[in-house]
């Protein structure tokens, strides 16, 4: 169990990365969110965003090609 959520695990490191993008996408817009479907247009925003507040983390480093749409979590997707 401990190997599919170690943060060492590309897909685990993604998915945090999604979720990051999620809440600077939900702190741009706290009313109005980006808007259904708006969430991969809005994402490289998002990640430059979270790679500010964030230099330091080893999710912004994450190579593009290991990226997919959407926030994989229905409750950020939706915020």
């Amino acid at each position: 169990m401990q190997e599919t959520t170690s943060p060492a695990d590309v897909n685990t490191r993604a998915r945090m990365l999604y979720w990051g993008a999620a809440i600077e996408m939900w702190r741009a817009r706290p009313l109005t969110g980006v808007g259904a479907g708006g969430y991969d247009g809005a994402f490289p925003e998002a990640r430059a965003a979270f790679a500010a507040r964030h230099p330091d983390s080893p999710l912004v480093e994450i190579n593009e090609r290991f990226l997919s749409s959407g926030a994989h979590d229905e409750y950020l997707q939706i915020l």
